[in-house]
């Protein structure tokens, strides 16, 4: 493709998510086509974008006529609209663009996205909240991100109970289905990348671990004393941390002012109550006190979410965790007793955008300098090979996390065991450091 047809990145819709997206990649050197229905959103973006125009993304002539199809990979975050996102999602399909990112507002919205062209679908309340609440709802979880849709990874202090013990003695690939892919020693300070089965934790190791997001989130919690959540706002953040919560075996009350998101959550939250948030009495009434940790997941209501947080303060909850959707709302917010704010459109924003920037790229490894999650086709010379085979580990210094199976597959084959064949089309999810990829995938070393 030409420098001058397709090097740049169509952004549609300049709420907070497609803003942040478009930011980030601008300041990336790349070039920026922003679209939106609203002048005000267009002009905020001509600050530092190369073009910014009002348009209407279900109007594919209109579309067309922008120069939309002359771009390489288009980003869809067209707020609450659903109807409108699959639209435009639909219609970018039929204008040739290779990469469609789209956000999506619930899990029946993201499969009808995958289904009408999009190439990769994110939903940052659900990831946000999967996250937060393996961080909170364990003793030893540091951090969680996803790597596909039933692939996880965990930062874990390493559990009192694996001290002292060899990895051959845990054997946690068998009783559980993880898989250990690095152990950051505190002392001597240094990393292990797929450490060997004769591996003895210490008590200052920091595991890095892979595996089912269902085995991880319960794992995660093994031994773990029961907690008090109380979650205030049960939109899509709010009401994915209470599912979170309640498969880790939490007591999770949930609080809505609306009786419609309320009964969403009854199956797995252990009360709920149809509350005012603003309300400290009510909230009072309904048990939140007796929480030992509060989410507030109210950020698209500003008003209500401050109100709420104090309120939760004053009653004494804490540590208290609260959505915010602009750097304001989450300066007031921890002004007014929030421990922790979290951002989900700007968080998973920022990874969208490294990800066009950087194919392949699933994420970053912040202790481990200079190694990622990679995905690539498996090349041509290992189909047919076992992983054992393979021996990517020795000759690479890398780790085979996953496999999925065919193009386009969401799911991964987990864990990825070494007597599992390599088949055409496949395609892999590894550990690797960046200057050891290219030698991967043409078969040196």
């Amino acid at each position: 493709m030409s420098a001058n047809e397709r090097q740049h990145v169509a952004v549609i819709g300049l709420g907070n998510f497609g803003m942040t997206v478009a930011s980030e990649l601008a300041r990336r050197g790349c070039r920026v086509l922003a679209i939106d229905t609203d002048p005000g959103r267009a002009r905020d973006a001509q600050a530092f974008v190369d073009t910014a125009v009002v348009a209407t993304a279900t109007d594919p002539e209109e579309l067309a006529t922008i120069g939309v199809g002359r771009t390489r990979a288009a980003i869809v975050s067209l707020g609450d609209q659903a109807h409108n996102s699959t639209l435009a999602t639909l219609y970018l399909r039929r204008l040739g663009i290779p990469v469609i990112f789209a956000k999506a507002i619930n899990e029946d919205h993201a499969e009808i996205l995958a289904g009408v062209g999009a190439t990769e679908v994110f939903y940052p309340e659900k990831e946000m909240a999967v996250r937060v609440a393996q961080r909170v709802g364990s003793n030893n979880v540091l951090d969680a991100f996803h790597l596909a849709s039933n692939l996880s990874v965990i930062e874990v202090a390493a559990p009192t109970e694996f001290v002292g013990r060899s990895l051959a003695e845990l054997d946690l690939g068998r009783r559980h289905g993880i898989q250990v892919l690095a152990v950051k020693e505190l002392i001597p300070e240094r990393v292990v990348l797929v450490p060997g089965p004769a591996t003895v934790l210490k008590d200052s190791d920091i595991l890095l671990v892979s595996g089912r997001d269902a085995v991880l989130r319960t794992w995660g919690a093994t031994g773990v004393e029961r907690k008090k959540f109380v979650v205030v706002g049960l939109g899509g953040f709010g009401r994915n941390t209470v599912r979170a919560l309640h498969e880790m075996g939490h007591d999770v009350l949930a609080l809505d002012s609306d009786p419609r998101a309320v009964d969403a959550v009854r199956p797995f939250a252990s009360r709920v109550e149809v509350v005012d948030a603003c309300d400290r009495g009510g909230l009072e009434a309904a048990g939140a006190a007796a929480a030992d940790v509060g989410v507030v997941g109210l950020g698209s209501h500003i008003d209500v979410s401050l109100l709420a947080t104090m309120a939760l303060k004053k009653l004494g909850v804490a540590p208290i965790i609260a959505k915010a959707v602009t750097g304001d709302h989450a300066v007031i917010l921890r002004q007014l007793g929030a421990t922790e704010v979290i951002q989900p459109e700007k968080d998973v924003a920022k990874r969208v955008a490294e990800r066009l920037m950087r194919p392949g790229v699933l994420e970053e490894i912040p202790y481990i300098e200079g190694y990622a999650f990679i995905e690539t086709p498996a090349p041509g010379y290992l189909v047919g090979k076992t992983l054992a085979e393979a021996a990517l580990r020795r000759r690479h210094h890398t780790a085979v996390v996953a496999v999925k199976r065919g193009f386009g597959a969401n799911e991964a084959t987990v864990p990825a065991a070494g007597d599992l064949m390599v088949e055409r089309g496949d395609v892999l999810i590894l550990l690797t450091r960046h200057e050891d990829l290219a030698a991967l995938r043409q078969g040196l070393g």
